[in-house]
């Protein structure tokens, strides 16, 4: 193959390859930014930006649980949606409590998946269960997402564990043992 039919090729492998690997570049930096936005809230908006730019080029993303059916994210989104949407538009409790403990199973110290599966139990009035997946979050030392642990999960499920005391659906915590 002559030189200048070699590099022509290349050239087209480059530019079909591109946007692939122009993806996965925004993909990882966005990710980069979000791990530590805990650090820098500006950062959100900065992994935002670069993944509507993302979108916006290639908009045909597909259902990320066909793609990987053991993607941890993919799993929580799915649980998230069956849990909330009624009946009629799909909505199945049973269904959303299979998918969390599912991703959880994959990535037990994915604490935004424990708290919406903590979600799922105060909704269906199973006080106990979600007394034990609240205090894991609180306890939580080496949480997956460490940012969104500092900034939202274990907050929430602080508050969450006050209220369910308060209200009288879990026992209250007990006091500090004093040494005499």
């Amino acid at each position: 193959m002559p030189l200048g039919a070699a590099l022509l090729l290349m050239m087209l492998a480059a530019l079909v390859a591109s946007p692939a690997a122009a993806a996965e570049e925004t993909l990882t930096a966005a990710h980069a930014l979000l791990s530590a936005w805990h650090e820098d809230p500006a950062r959100i908006d900065r992994a935002r930006a670069l993944l509507e730019t993302a979108v916006a080029a290639d908009p045909t993303g597909e259902a990320v649980l066909k793609i990987n059916p053991a993607n941890v994210e993919g799993l929580v989104l799915a649980g998230g949606l069956a849990a909330q949407m009624p009946v009629f538009m799909g909505g199945d409790r049973g269904k959303a409590e299979t998918l969390f403990k599912r991703a959880l199973e994959i990535d037990p110290r994915l604490t935004g998946g424990r708290l919406q599966l903590a979600q799922l139990y105060i909704a269906t009035k199973r006080w106990s269960d979600a007394q034990r997946e609240l205090q894991s979050i609180v306890d939580e030392a080496a949480a997956t997402d460490l940012a969104g642990w500092t900034m939202s999960d274990r907050p929430r499920a602080k508050a969450l564990l006050t209220e369910l005391r308060d209200r009288g659906r879990i026992p209250s915590a007990p006091a500090p043992s004093q040494s005499p």
